[in-house]
């Protein structure tokens, strides 16, 4: 990986020089408080009921060739365990109190090369690898 002329062999910089990149690419949210915008013009959502059918047949559904996160809970075990894991309670737990675990939040980014000069950061796009479970 090339930065300012120099090739870089590490993988601590080669992983440097890649977040920069990443990172420069992606625009920072502004974190000021939002402006109150008085009552919306649209009535709320309605409450989303998550069933135990439903659950099944998401996990009886996943791809088992999907890439495993760092939990290490692969979909073709989710798959095959599918029916202990559709009580729906959990799941609606979560989505009532707007939760989820802090592990499923975050995200492992991979640098898939596009084309061109494989030695320029530039040259990948990042690509998001999150919990399958979530």
């Amino acid at each position: 990986m090339k930065r300012d002329g120099a090739n870089h062999v590490d993988p601590a910089t080669k992983a440097e020089i890649l977040n920069d990149q990443f990172s420069s690419v992606f625009t920072k949210e502004d974190s000021s408080p939002l402006p109150d915008l008085g009552q919306p013009p649209f009535p709320d959502a309605p409450h989303i009921q998550v069933t135990s059918n439903g659950v099944l047949k998401l996990l009886q559904g996943l791809n088992t060739h999907k890439a495993t996160w760092s939990d290490l809970i692969s979909s073709q075990f989710l798959t095959e365990i599918a029916h202990p894991l559709a009580p729906a309670y959990v799941y609606q737990a979560s989505l009532d109190q707007g939760q989820i675990m802090d592990d499923w939040g975050t995200a492992h980014v991979t640098p898939i090369y596009k084309k061109g000069d494989k030695s320029k950061a530039s040259k990948n796009r990042p690509v998001s690898l999150t919990s399958i479970t979530c």
